[in-house]
């Protein structure tokens, strides 16, 4: 397994396990993230923040890889991701993919490709 692709296990692993601080290794400074709309955040500093939030909205988030291809730094992840909102019954569990992008073992790029409309509507649901 090449060094990029370990980062990238690694890094999936770190989300599973909702370790903020191992997650924040493996940014890089400019880390990007863009989400399932589109949207995009910058900075290692500002996504440390959001990774905490999110873990609070669904504090079984999980991904799980079906398929990884790789085109030298940068990997297409497939696979599912999962989680409950606030630990109440509203679970979902959806088909998913994840672009990233590696630099100097550390990733610059997590992009989600996902119909986040269920997540969405089970938080406006709870509020």
């Amino acid at each position: 397994m090449s060094t990029y692709q370990q980062t990238v296990y690694d890094f999936i692993d770190a989300i599973n396990q909702h370790d903020v601080y191992r997650i924040y290794s493996l940014m890089a400074e400019d880390f990007k993230f863009i989400d399932a709309y589109g949207g995009e955040e910058t900075g290692k500093d500002h996504m440390k923040k959001s990774w905490i939030g999110y873990f609070k909205w669904f504090p079984d988030y999980k991904i799980e890889i079906v398929d990884i291809f790789t085109n030298e730094n940068m990997y297409a992840i497939l696979g599912f991701a999962s989680g409950t909102y606030q630990n109440t019954e509203s679970h979902w569990r959806l088909p998913a993919a994840w672009k990233a992008i590696v630099c100097d073992r550390e990733i610059k790029l997590w992009q989600v490709y996902c119909d986040s409309k269920i997540p969405f509507e089970i938080i406006e649901k709870n509020k």
